[in-house]
């Protein structure tokens, strides 16, 4: 029976509680504290002795990899009877490392290795941009370092779609280590609020949210509002331009819109938006386009909420999101042509978009909730924690 749970999590602050996988790990981390089980998470991005009501480890290492002594000093003082580690595919070379004790450590994992059809995607200027050993890891024979995720050390792999899970058993992990999270989702006070409603507007419009970074599929996106453009079809692109360096990316944008004459096609809102307001902008368009050339971490939240807003959503077939699509929105191969295609056909068929559109809000209403998760993650923990002591 698991009394006190440690769950181990880079980066984790209260400003990244509203993306993955920070926004996951609160949510349970709240529900399994309201059954009674002592939680804390520990993290290198805050030192906060709370926050949202749950207890902070504060760890000073610059990377949770191989931790210092007086993080893992800290983790034996707490003392858990199990550890969740949120960690990525090459874990598993620091985590064998690592001596608690003989805690179970149980790594959740939700970003995948590339495959060679997603790497192809890239430019070569945009390759820097994954990081050298996650890139040189996708080709034989430096991704057998995946193989240390079947270590003894890691008592068992969550990850949260069957994606994930069949990309790492190709790479040789033990198929009966890994476990498949349900896909869950439960709305914010902010979200069920928001106007559904899309105001009226004289032009169809798309929405974008995110960084300005061609590796998220921006320019891929300029690309084909330039082919509306030559193709004198009027609509517009909603750009929410999630950025801290506000100036500098909002003119690095504008740049790339003039290097294309598109610059009336697009209205840009830069900066963090507030939770409302990012829901009403959305629920002011027609459709959503997210074609990024990878996902660094799953499911994407802006994909769910788009859908529970009624929003059809159109991605990238990278990684997990043809899984997390399925048959209530589109997940495309990047080519221009393709994603131009389907838009003018719902430009001209506002039935056949309402019709998709609300099989997905069809969809995420019908997720279970962040208790479903709680009791799902703690009934599987138990289980690894008693493997563990055979």
């Amino acid at each position: 029976m698991i009394n006190r749970l440690l769950v181990i999590c880079p980066e984790f602050n209260q400003e990244y509680t509203v993306y993955q996988p920070w926004k996951q790990i609160i949510e349970v981390s709240k529900k399994i504290q309201s059954k009674g089980i002592k939680i804390a998470i520990g993290t290198n991005a805050t030192t906060d002795s709370q926050v949202q009501g749950i207890d902070i480890i504060s760890f000073t290492d610059k990377k949770l990899r191989q931790l210092k002594n007086n993080s893992i000093k800290k983790i034996l003082e707490f003392n858990p009877d199990v550890i969740l580690w949120i960690g990525n595919p090459l874990s598993g070379y620091y985590l064998k490392k690592l001596n608690l004790n003989s805690i179970p450590i149980i790594l959740y994992i939700s970003t995948i290795p590339f495959s060679k059809n997603e790497i192809k995607n890239f430019k070569i200027t945009e390759l820097h941009k994954l990081g050298f050993l996650n890139l040189l890891t996708s080709f034989s024979p430096f991704n057998n370092i995946l193989k240390n995720l079947n270590d003894k050390n890691i008592s068992g792999i969550i990850v949260p779609n069957n994606t994930i899970k069949e990309r790492l058993i190709d790479e040789g992990i033990m198929k009966e280590k890994i476990f498949t999270a349900p896909l869950c989702f439960e709305p914010e006070k902010d979200l069920i609020s928001s106007n559904l409603e899309k105001i009226n507007s004289s032009n169809f419009t798309l929405c974008y949210l995110g960084p300005v970074y061609s590796i998220r599929g921006v320019d891929f996106l300029l690309d084909v509002i330039e082919l509306f453009k030559k193709n004198k079809i009027r609509l517009k692109l909603k750009f929410l331009l999630r950025t801290t360096d506000t100036d500098k990316d909002h003119q690095l944008l504008v740049a790339k819109c003039k290097k294309r004459n598109i610059q009336e096609f697009l209205e840009i809102r830069s900066g963090i938006l507030d939770r409302s307001s990012l829901f009403t902008e959305i629920s002011n368009s027609d459709i959503v386009v997210i074609p990024t050339k990878f996902v660094w971490n799953e499911p994407p939240l802006a994909i769910l909420e788009s859908m529970y807003l009624g929003k059809l959503v159109i991605t990238s077939n990278v990684c997990g999101l043809p899984e997390l699509i399925a048959n209530h929105g589109y997940a495309l191969d990047l080519k221009p042509e393709l994603f131009f295609d389907i838009i003018q056909n719902f430009i001209n068929d506002d039935n056949s978009l309402e019709k998709i559109a609300s099989k997905g809000q069809d969809f995420v209403n019908s997720l279970p909730d962040w208790d479903f998760f709680a009791d799902w993650l703690l009934t599987h923990l138990t289980d690894f924690q008693l493997k563990n002591k055979q």
